[in-house]
């Protein structure tokens, strides 16, 4: 959490171990859900980039540039900060929902940096693994083709963006394949991730928090409700605890977030900068649990993920798109799950019907039916 007092001690942003380098404990991501949302100011996204990197944020998600529908030459200009900023670590995405040979591999990763006119990235990341996904990636070959294109130099090392319950994690992990790990970590999430935090951190491996403000959602446009909770304690915006919260989880080495203009960029860094651990003070956590209480009780659906409905034999994630569909109502926000649910290439228009998710859910949710109402949402969006 944040101290209560100023810390005139710190002169510049705290660093943590991630990789074989040392990043900034807050960084951006370009071109993300909430960013591919709305309509961008050009000028302003590059000039806020521009900020963040000159006030000392040194870590980088390229995101998803291949899916902006807008003006190419803002990835290029993008690309153009990165390529002069010196000491700049970067992650290119690799959406495994999207390929499936070692060839898709590296069509994906040239067109990325292409868009962004580089001719390397720090880190590849596989986005999206989980039980399923790890055994195509294995098993088509991905993998060791990846580090054959990272012992030729296009990046240095790769890195894991891990979606599935930590029970599937460690033998991921034992691989040895990965330099660093991303998990989706908020104070929405505190009883869902710790398990995955733990066992990334026994490994020794540096985690890039990813979600924090749930793509904008959990700062702009608050509730009346919510914003009465975090008004209680009016020394910090809600912002300012958000980040507190992850920034107080030492196992995690950077919390990302999209920032969209100079003010966010200013504000956000400011923040990092005068950061100081306050264990003892639990005030943040008081109210995030009010806040997420808040939250909660509008999902359509009271899914806890435990995934027991799992596998389909028709390959239909049904709790993820139960979970995205849950956003929706949660925070009012069709846009950004629906770009995600495209993103991750969900398609519940294949379901058959079987029923075999609703049975065997331990909740007896209408899992057939939630994930026909969400595509249809989602799809209308789309």
């Amino acid at each position: 959490m944040l101290s209560l007092r100023e810390n005139t001690i710190r002169k510049c942003m705290e660093r943590r171990k991630y990789g074989k380098y040392e990043v900034s404990i807050l960084g951006t991501g370009l071109f993300q859900p909430q960013g591919m949302s709305r309509e961008l100011n050009a000028d302003e996204y590059v000039a806020a980039l521009k900020r963040a990197l000159g006030l000392g944020v040194n870590f980088v998600d390229l995101g998803f540039p291949q899916c902006w529908n807008g003006d190419a030459s803002l990835i290029r200009a993008c690309g153009k900060c990165l390529d002069v900023a010196p000491n700049i670590v970067t992650v290119l995405n690799v959406n495994v929902y999207a390929i499936s040979t070692s060839e898709d591999l590296s069509a994906e990763i040239k067109n990325v940096l292409a868009l962004y006119g580089l001719t390397r990235s720090t880190y590849i990341q596989m986005y999206g693994v989980d039980r399923v996904t790890w055994r195509k990636l294995n098993d088509s070959g991905i993998i060791e083709h990846a580090k054959e294109l990272i012992r030729g130099g296009l990046a240095e090392g790769l890195v894991c963006y891990f979606t599935d319950d930590r029970f599937y994690l460690k033998p991921i992990l034992e691989s040895c394949v990965f330099d660093a790990i991303s998990l989706e970590y908020s104070f929405m999430d505190i009883a869902r991730n710790p398990g995955s935090l733990k066992v990334s951190k026994n490994f020794g491996l540096g985690i890039a928090a990813r979600g924090v403000t749930k793509d904008g959602r959990l700062t702009e446009d608050l509730p009346t409700s919510v914003e009465a909770v975090w008004s209680r304690n009016p020394e910090h915006t809600p912002t300012e605890w958000i980040l507190g919260i992850v920034w107080d989880r030492p196992e995690i080495s950077t919390a990302i977030v999209d920032i969209l203009t100079v003010k966010q960029a200013e504000e956000y860094c400011s923040y990092a900068e005068k950061w100081v651990t306050a264990d003892q003070d639990i005030t943040g956590l008081i109210l995030a649990k009010q806040v997420s209480d808040i939250y909660h009780i509008k999902r359509r659906i009271r899914c806890v993920m435990c995934r027991g409905c799992m596998p389909c034999p028709l390959g239909i994630d049904a709790p993820r798109i139960a979970e995205l569909y849950n956003e929706h109502f949660m925070y009012g926000n069709v846009e950004i799950p629906a770009l995600q649910y495209k993103l991750e290439r969900h398609n519940a228009k294949l379901c058959a019907g079987c029923m075999k998710c609703a049975r065997a859910c331990p909740r007896l949710f209408p899992l057939h039916k939630i994930i026909t109402e969400a595509d249809s949402a989602f799809s209308d969006y789309n």
